[in-house]
């Protein structure tokens, strides 16, 4: 299910796609939860519709505020008998998930059978996965994601960086190599204890056509060697 090419390790999967989020969170609380919050209505207002669901496998506090004032319906998933409340007439359009849990240790195969969990709560889709991962800023274009694949239905279609830019205009920059990223944070001037974020993006089967990116904000133009969207 998993496969690791030294030959890849320092770049995003073979095909595959690397954006970046600049998010303006409050200047005054440049903090982890900050950004959490921001960043999770970012995905709400990117991959979802209004009246759609959305499920959290971990139950963040962030992703029921962002769900619920965007106009979704909002479940969390934090034991098995949660599934309950999905609705199979109306499966999840977007699921996020934290990696690592809180209550478990890194892991490589439990990470697969969460994400294999995640194709079966969506049905036969469409729907979107977000795996996010909080690091420092000044881990955020470093952080390498799990070589994820073979789990069956499952699309890997970008990874984002997310960064904290209080007071600044929001932009997502697409396309970017990992060198080209490392530059852009290292231009800003990085502090390690800046949060940010890293986020894997899937399809599940059903929406292999609809890349992600379709559904990015309009208005995109050049900048630096990326499309830039200013929010």
């Amino acid at each position: 299910m998993f496969t690791h090419d030294p030959a890849t390790h320092h770049h995003t999967d073979a095909g595959q796609s690397l954006a970046m989020w600049w998010l303006n969170t409050d200047h005054t609380t440049p903090t982890a939860s900050g950004l959490a919050t921001r960043l999770t209505r970012q995905l709400v207002l990117t991959y979802t519709s209004r009246d759609d669901t959305v499920v959290s496998l971990t139950g963040d506090l962030h992703a029921t505020a962002a769900t619920l004032l965007a106009g979704r319906n909002f479940i969390a998933v934090n034991a098995p008998g949660d599934l309950a409340n999905i609705d199979p007439n109306t499966p999840p359009t977007l699921i996020t998930a934290q990696w690592p849990p809180a209550r478990h240790q890194p892991d490589e195969a439990l990470l697969a059978d969460l994400l294999l969990a995640c194709t079966l709560i969506s049905g036969s889709g469409p729907a979107t996965i977000a795996v996010i991962t909080p690091v420092a800023e000044s881990d955020a274009a470093a952080y390498r994601h799990p070589q994820l694949t073979g789990i069956p239905g499952l699309h890997h279609r970008l990874d984002v960086i997310a960064l904290s830019r209080p007071a600044e205009p929001e932009r997502f920059l697409f396309p970017l190599t990992l060198p080209e990223a490392a530059a852009l944070v290292a231009a800003h001037g990085i502090r390690s204890d800046t949060p940010a974020a890293r986020i894997r993006v899937f399809s599940v089967a059903g929406r292999a056509a609809d890349s992600p990116l379709a559904r990015r904000p309009a208005n995109s133009h050049h900048h630096a060697g990326a499309k830039t969207v200013d929010r």
